[in-house]
């Protein structure tokens, strides 16, 4: 069984997850990466650095070529629920714009990458 500190991670992990997910509810265009998001080992794959007192979300945009960008936000592990839940809005257009940046990118540009 895992330590409870743990558990309460996984748990503060879900909850801000499906806020992520219920504030990009009406944007299709961002997808969240929830299996990939789990830590260091995403982390690393995609060459971020790993941040230990923040916890990491992922989520994927696509372009009309096909190429997919994989975008990342994090959340202090030291906020409240209650700082979270008040900074969703601004996590969520910083990711749009984000989105929105690549999305028009030269196709050109993107896939040379």
């Amino acid at each position: 069984m895992a330590a409870p500190d743990k558990q309460e991670d996984k748990a503060r992990r879900q909850q801000i997850n499906a806020l992520l997910v219920e504030a990009l509810s009406d944007d299709a265009s961002l997808r969240p990466l929830p299996s990939f998001s789990q830590g260091a080992t995403a982390s690393l794959s995609l060459g971020l650095p790993t941040v230990p007192d923040a916890q990491q979300f992922f989520f994927v945009v696509s372009c009309t070529c096909g190429t997919n960008a994989v975008l990342n936000l994090e959340v202090a592990k030291n906020k409240s629920m209650l700082e979270v839940k008040t900074a969703i809005p601004g996590l969520v257009d910083h990711l749009r714009g984000r989105a929105r940046q690549f999305k028009a990118m030269p196709c050109s540009m993107h896939k040379t990458r």
